[in-house]
């Protein structure tokens, strides 16, 4: 997964929750990006936002995955 791709699962994230990215500037997203597209790296995009589609499909507390 690269930054590119990470940014835009912490968007589609942030559509489903919308405080998830609340008061963070672009600085603040991209650094957020980097840290997870480090540790999702091996990763293909598709499955990380099936996962996070999965996640949300079955959450009961309203909380963004972290």
């Amino acid at each position: 997964m690269t930054k590119q791709e990470m940014v835009k699962v912490l968007f589609v994230i942030n559509s489903i929750y919308p405080r998830f990215l609340a008061g963070k500037d672009q600085q603040a997203i991209n650094g957020i990006a980097d840290i997870w597209a480090s540790i999702l790296e091996d990763y293909d995009a598709k499955m990380v936002l099936q996962g996070v589609r999965a996640y949300a499909a079955g959450d009961t507390t309203g909380f963004a995955p972290s």
